[in-house]
């Protein structure tokens, strides 16, 4: 877990939350009906920050509802998905950059743990 001169290594995470599983669902309510029926899951997959936020602070898995309204599960290891959050995506257009390969490099401005 520590490198040379005492210093944490920067690829191994801050805590072992191995165990645990962050839950995340975004639910809708239709305006034209208040009735439980027409309440849905939306699509809440993690953005590329908060990946890389979970898999530094030492979390297991990641869960969160997709966009049929189902619950899917994925260990933080093999999850690959680029989701990018409609502010990123904004940020990303302003900067006139919508190639996946420069998202990284546009989105420097957010400071990661």
């Amino acid at each position: 877990m520590y490198g040379k001169k005492g210093k944490p290594k920067k690829d191994n995470p801050i805590y072992d939350f191995s165990k645990f599983t962050v839950w995340c669902v975004r639910v809708s309510i239709s305006d034209k009906h208040n009735e439980p029926k027409h309440i849905h899951n939306l699509s809440s997959g993690p953005c590329i920050i908060c990946l890389q936020r979970l898999r530094r602070l030492g979390f297991g898995k990641v869960a969160f509802s997709n966009g049929k309204g189902e619950i899917e599960i994925h260990k933080l290891k093999e999850y690959n998905k680029i989701h990018i959050a409609n502010n990123h995506k904004r940020f990303i257009e302003n900067k006139n950059d919508m190639s996946i390969k420069h998202i990284n490099s546009s989105l420097d401005f957010i400071k990661l743990i």
